[in-house]
């Protein structure tokens, strides 16, 4: 029986690099982290939808393979591990085989993997199925990246009967990818309290063509502190790179995003979760969070992820995490 080819199979962004690294064992963490902190954030209001934005929101489902036969990806080999049977499967390895399913494709034969945008709109229809506050904004410049993420929602929303959420992307200044930053610091104001700020900034802080991007990320940081206690929780994640570059702690704790993130956890309103780890890529990730509620939030991402490497890390695994003072 030959399986049914949708809409959002045939679409291409060939250009998009993350096509050769999602699936890699750093985004299980990752989202393994955004799945946990999520619930948390939303048990402290259960009544209350989290309204989340992300933004670099990506193509929605990625293929995991090689069209080079002579070339081997690793990240197959990985997902075996993930989709291994189990009396009690992982948060990740849940989320991952529902969209799967809804997206009806298999997730045993290893070639697809649910990036951020399907897994928190997988939460949010677990949550807020049908509430019509519980909105969602994607943010992606790339414009056929946009359309697969566009198509891949479109057939969540209509699988699942909820709401499709909003994919903006009003700003291409300079031609450049677009993730939405300027969109963010123009509405931050008016958001409700009760909301999620997903930044993936990746290496912006690199080149002086960035520069420009740089400031949106400062505009967003002053908005959020003329917010004061009202203002949403943050995630921001950097990925450094692979093994033997420089420590991701050490890079980061160099940008203008890591000393204005520490600065605003100096108001009182907030306090910083820093996260770094090492599989397969070196990577620090920083919540943002209310401060009554920081400890609460940590202690369940933390045991979230020691039970997802206990589970799945190897001895070169590393995890480690505070809370700033």
């Amino acid at each position: 029986m030959t399986a049914t080819v949708h809409r959002w199979q045939t679409l291409c962004d060939a250009d998009n690099p993350e096509n050769r690294a999602a699936g890699n064992r750093s985004d299980w963490l990752k989202h393994t982290i955004w799945l946990a902190g999520l619930h948390a954030l939303q048990q402290q209001q259960p009544h209350t939808p989290l309204q989340l934005h992300s933004c670099h929101a990506g193509r929605g489902m990625y293929r995991i393979s090689s069209f080079d036969p002579c070339v081997h990806d690793h990240r197959r080999h990985h997902l075996q591990a993930l989709w291994r049977p189990s009396q009690h499967p992982l948060p990740l390895q849940i989320a991952q085989r529902e969209v799967c399913a809804t997206m009806d494709v298999n997730h045993t034969d290893i070639h697809w993997y649910a990036g951020s945008a399907l897994l928190c709109q997988w939460w949010r229809q677990h949550h807020w199925s049908q509430h019509s506050a519980a909105h969602h904004y994607l943010y992606e410049w790339h414009p056929d990246t946009r359309a697969v993420l566009a198509a891949s929602l479109a057939h969540y929303a209509a699988a699942t009967a909820t709401r499709r959420g909003h994919i903006l992307a009003r700003d291409t200044h300079g031609g450049g990818r677009f993730d939405g930053e300027t969109e963010v610091a123009r509405s931050l104001s008016g958001w409700p309290t009760p909301s999620v700020l997903l930044l993936d900034p990746f290496g912006l802080w690199r080149h002086p063509k960035h520069q420009q991007r740089r400031q949106r990320f400062h505009t967003i940081f002053e908005a959020i502190a003329a917010r004061g206690a009202r203002a949403p929780a943050v995630s921001l994640f950097f990925a450094w790179g692979k093994a033997g570059a420089p420590s991701p702690q050490r890079a980061g704790e160099r940008t203008p995003h890591y000393w204005a993130l520490r600065r605003l956890a100096r108001n009182g309103a907030h306090a910083l979760m820093e996260m770094h780890w090492h599989w397969d890529l070196q990577c620090s990730m920083w919540w943002l969070l209310p401060t009554n509620q920081a400890r609460r939030i940590a202690a369940a991402i933390n045991q979230q992820v020691e039970a997802l490497l206990a589970r799945l890390g190897g001895d070169l695994t590393s995890w480690n995490w505070r809370l700033s003072d």
